[in-house]
């Protein structure tokens, strides 16, 4: 049966009885907080400095108080922002550069055709055949799109051409053609426009990157997250002697998302904007290189 809900002063008790520190001048602020950002997301926060919340032992660590996960979850809020807006700039990047070298090699109808996919079986974490899906995907993008260039196609029955639909597909859908399509020359001339090795490598990215924008999007915890997806780390990136830091761990999110939008911009503002931002708060940057699934 699911724990009976509890009231804000119940929930306070009931940290401060696990030994969360609760200043008295804080204590009101404390509260709001509770109350505007939901006890429950705050939790996916407090666990990292709790003992053993993964085998049932929620007692918070000595000396931990509730400034500190105040000042955690605004440090977190911060570093989705400046992430938001490097996965901007390469979303759009990725969109143009595909249209564009997909309408150099092919017919710019031509995306909508199955012919030009690669016709891929389910694999262990999917109940759906991937080209099924990418159709699927490219039709709702156009159908709900509202831009009045994609009506004025939708209007008279027809397809609009790949470097107009590419602005109504979302990043997923865009992840998804560069996947499965066929033609290894615009796979490889998309690859070394990010100066990314090959179209494996860069797939992959691609889809980590998307995954990443999926929980920015939705105001999902960054900060000590145990990334679903391993993004794959290029070697001239992996520059500190512990090489744990790059594998299933934000921190591997974070420099090939600085590298990327720089060699988009083509300058160092970005990672600078970034890299700033965290150095600001050396206290959480090991929630980032090291994150525990608790």
């Amino acid at each position: 049966m699911d724990k009976p809900s509890q009231n804000i002063n119940e929930l306070l008790e009931t940290l401060f009885e696990r030994g969360l520190q609760i200043d008295p001048t804080n204590r009101l602020e404390f509260t709001r907080f509770l109350l505007d950002v939901n006890y429950y997301r705050i939790s996916g926060y407090w666990r990292y400095f709790q003992e053993a919340p993964h085998l049932g032992d929620n007692r918070f660590r000595a000396n931990i108080n509730s400034e500190l996960i105040l000042e955690v979850y605004e440090f977190d809020s911060g570093l989705r922002s400046i992430l938001l807006e490097g996965l901007a700039s390469f979303e759009i990047a990725l969109r143009a550069r595909f249209a564009y070298y997909f309408a150099q090699k092919l017919d710019p109808s031509l995306y909508v055709s199955r012919q030009i996919y690669e016709e891929l079986g389910k694999s262990v974490s999917e109940d759906f055949q991937p080209l099924d899906n990418l159709m699927s995907s490219m039709r709702t993008d156009l159908e709900k799109s509202k831009e009045p260039f994609i009506e004025r196609y939708r209007d008279k029955g027809l397809n609009p051409p790949i470097w107009v639909a590419i602005e109504a597909f979302s990043m997923g859908t865009v992840s998804k053609m560069y996947k499965l399509l066929k033609n290894e020359d615009i796979r490889y001339q998309v690859s070394k426009s990010f100066a990314l090795p090959d179209p494996t490598v860069a797939e992959s990215i691609f889809r980590s990157f998307t995954l990443l924008r999926n929980v920015c999007a939705h105001h999902g915890r960054i900060w000590n997250r145990v990334p679903d997806y391993p993004h794959v780390v290029l070697k001239k990136l992996k520059v500190d002697k512990d090489k744990e830091i790059y594998h299933r761990t934000p921190w591997a999110w974070v420099v090939s998302l600085a590298d990327l939008v720089d060699g988009i911009n083509r300058n160092s503002d970005y990672s600078k904007l970034l890299f700033g931002y965290i150095a600001r708060y050396p206290e959480f940057e090991d929630g980032l290189k090291h994150p525990h699934s608790r």
